[in-house]
């Protein structure tokens, strides 16, 4: 609508200077409001810390370690080139989320509204801003590795960008979206493969080229059933704003949880197999493998505790559920890479884990948020 002469446009408001969990007693449509209009209100090094909180590195680990895996197929040691690689993977993973919460402020102003509060303390624009520098920033960052493993990874960057924002959303389609999600697993992988080849020269992998597509089957599959989990504790806040997703197709909170939980059984009941074909005639002579079979009973006993989660309990069970993905993909990277690969991929994810909790730079930490004046 055109403005008539001398009218002006209302001034963009700042974020309220009350704590981030104080945002939750505001209405939905006025937090999204304020958000939107917010110019920030916090300088550079907060800046800085709440968009590493948003970006939830903890969360971004798994695509570490199958990084580590898909290189480790091919390279039986470590160059400059596995730090270039992992190190790009993970901040993807973290531009991952950050770009979800950009599009999301309607589905998290039900579901997490303290995460609103720390966009509105950077401001609206100065945040999509720092999307673009950093999206720009690793894409120029991948072209040292050469130009298969840069495409490799543009296509990554790419689909996490499309997985949250418009024209593809793939997130709003219930089963697209969880194969958008699993890019979070197959795309390190197919990355690290391709790095490594590029690294080395090799042009076949090691030791048999059965591992990389078993390998890949599993690694998509159980991302698949990640995806299905991380959507459940969504469920109100994606169902309040009419957001189709693999959880708000079913008809109940519970009723998402327990095929999300079935799912994820079913992929570690199948995961010792996908490993011992992975691993051929080795496979045969060796039952290394079965150590894979214990995960079983971890999956369902986390299958059940979502199932009876309520409210943000599932988001803490999700937070627990982080070591226990851990411990698995960490089992599969070192049945299936020499220890060259495997010791300092688990020793820096594990030391990044640590130093999340124990710094706290988490968007669901009260920790965050700023103390009121006075």
């Amino acid at each position: 609508m055109a403005r008539s002469e001398g009218e002006t446009l209302p001034e963009a408001e700042p974020a309220p200077s009350r704590p981030t969990r104080e945002w939750a007693a505001l209405p939905p449509h006025e937090l999204v409001r304020l958000v939107r209009r917010s110019q920030g209100t916090v300088g550079a090094a907060r800046v800085a810390r709440v968009l590493v909180a948003l970006s939830r590195p903890r969360t971004c680990t798994p695509s570490l370690t199958v990084f580590a895996l898909g290189y480790g197929i091919v390279a039986g040691d470590v160059r400059w080139q596995f730090w270039l690689g992992a190190f790009l993977m993970l901040t993807t993973g973290m531009l991952a989320n950050l770009y979800n919460v950009h599009t999301d402020v309607d589905e998290d102003s039900v579901n997490m509204p303290g995460r609103l509060g720390l966009v509105g303390e950077i401001g609206w624009h100065r945040y999509r801003t720092a999307l673009v520098v950093w999206s720009a920033v690793v894409a120029l960052a991948s072209l040292p590795l050469g130009p298969g493993p840069a495409a490799v990874f543009l296509v990554v960057l790419a689909g996490s960008h499309q997985y949250s924002y418009r024209p593809l959303r793939l997130k709003a389609r219930p089963v697209a979206g969880l194969f958008g999600f699993a890019l979070a697993g197959y795309g390190p992988f197919v990355f690290g493969y391709g790095v490594a080849r590029f690294a080395t020269g090799r042009v076949d992998p090691r030791p048999d080229p059965a591992a990389f597509w078993w390998l890949l089957a599993l690694i998509t599959l159980w991302f698949v059933a990640k995806g299905l989990v991380k959507n459940v504790p969504d469920y109100d806040g994606d169902k309040r704003t009419g957001l189709r997703t693999s959880a708000t197709v079913f008809a109940t909170r519970r009723a998402a949880a327990v095929a999300a939980g079935a799912t994820t059984v079913g992929v570690h009941l199948v995961a010792p197999l996908f490993v011992f074909l992975a691993h051929g005639n080795e496979g045969a002579r060796s039952l290394r493998w079965l150590l894979l079979v214990p995960a079983v009973l971890f999956a369902a006993v986390q299958a059940v505790r979502m199932a009876r989660a309520v409210g943000t309990r599932a988001n803490s069970v999700l937070k627990q559920d982080m070591w226990f993905s851990f411990v698995f993909i960490a089992l599969v990277l070192a049945l299936s890479v020499p220890a060259a690969v495997t010791v300092p991929a688990l020793a820096a994810t594990v030391l990044l884990m640590v130093a999340v909790d124990a710094l706290r730079i988490d968007s669901r930490e009260n920790s965050l948020a700023r103390p009121t004046a006075g």
